[in-house]
């Protein structure tokens, strides 16, 4: 199992900021608080449908150093390494999503090659609900700077601009970002798909409430009933 799993294409997901450095903050939002979530939910997302290792540089709130995070990435000889941030900005007004590589990477390089693909699955879920695609950059970020592969930094919308911080409250939507940069990395490093998922009905008081797959949905399913002061709930797998 473990030969298995060494062969396997192995993808860090970095959370910006965490424990002492809060990050961003606005309209009851912290950046080090969504990152996670995010990275949480890409990670999990990635181990469900494809055949791949995907590793965090933090899963839970505490600090961890620009250094420690590429070398961390680095040590464990990632393939491509996707660094998860909240914008924010003194004008209020700016919106939307962006993503960035290092100012040298040329347009054959790994990391534009993943952005591109990144930003492909991304951007029209922010542009859908009205917020701004801002392309894609470049920057001298450390992130995308010490890691020695195909690295891109994402900042998805601003904490401080407040149609975007509605959106970053909504988990159905951050659910769909979380997909989108799955199926980005996905598609760059051209992972192979797991088989189908098993499919797992939802009853409530007797009557089907849903089937699905995905377990944040038969999360949500039974938080609804429970919401609807349901009696009975049961899950059962289909097949």
């Amino acid at each position: 199992n473990s030969e298995m799993v060494m062969s396997m294409k192995l993808i860090f997901i970095d959370p910006g900021h965490g424990g002492t450095d809060p990050g961003a903050n606005g309209h009851g939002l912290a950046e080090k608080d969504l990152t996670l979530n995010l990275a949480r939910k890409v990670r999990d997302y990635l181990h469900r449908h494809y055949d791949c290792d995907a590793r965090l540089s933090r899963a839970q709130d505490k600090t961890v150093s620009l250094a420690q995070r590429t070398n961390m990435a680095n040590g464990l000889k990632a393939v491509c390494f996707v660094s998860i941030h909240i914008n924010a900005a003194a004008d209020s007004r700016a919106n939307g999503f962006e993503s960035f590589v290092y100012t040298t990477d040329g347009a054959g390089s790994k990391s534009v090659a993943l952005q591109n693909q990144l930003h492909r699955f991304i951007a029209p879920l922010w542009a859908d609900k009205g917020r701004r695609d801002r392309g894609k950059k470049k920057a001298n970020f450390h992130m995308v700077r010490e890691f020695k592969g195909a690295a891109v930094l994402l900042e998805l919308g601003f904490i401080s601009n407040p149609d975007d911080a509605r959106l970053l409250k909504d988990d159905a939507f951050l659910l769909q970002n979380a997909a989108a940069i799955a199926e980005g990395i996905a598609h760059h490093l051209e992972l192979t798909e797991k088989d189908e998922l098993p499919v797992y009905r939802v009853r409530v008081d007797g009557e089907q409430a849903g089937a699905y797959s995905e377990p944040d949905n038969i999360v949500q399913a039974v938080q609804r009933a429970l919401a609807d002061d349901a009696n009975n709930i049961e899950i059962i797998k289909k097949g």
